[in-house]
C-alpha cells in the first residue's frame, strides 16, 4: 500500500520532490502522509500512529542485517493518544 501511495504521491506532488537524506526522512513522511488518508478511505478508520523502522549504518557485524544506527521511529496522529510524559533523568 505505501508502494502504491508513493506512485501516487510522486505524480500530484508539487517538484522538486522532498529527499532522503542521513538524518530527515522527509519523502518518505511526505509518503506517509499522502498514503494515510487514502487508506482511511479504504479501511474507515484513522491510524492515530505510524510505526516503521530504518536500518541505517554499517553492519554491526559481518554477514549481519543489523546495522549500527538502525532505529524505530513512531509517530503520533492523535494527540489524544498520549496520556502524559516524563523527562528522563540526567546521569553524569
Amino acid at each position: 500500500m505505501l508502494q502504491a501511495a508513493h506512485r501516487n504521491y510522486v505524480q500530484v506532488a508539487p517538484k522538486p520532490l522532498p529527499e532522503n537524506d542521513r538524518l530527515m526522512h522527509r519523502l518518505d513522511c511526505a509518503a506517509i502522509n499522502y498514503g494515510l488518508p487514502w487508506l482511511t478511505g479504504l479501511f474507515g478508520i484513522e491510524f492515530q500512529t505510524v510505526r516503521s523502522v530504518f536500518q541505517e549504518g554499517k553492519p554491526v557485524f559481518e554477514g549481519s542485517d543489523i546495522r549500527e544506527k538502525s532505529h524505530i521511529q513512531i509517530a503520533v496522529r492523535d494527540p489524544s493518544c498520549i496520556l502524559g510524559y516524563f523527562k528522563p533523568r540526567q546521569t553524569h
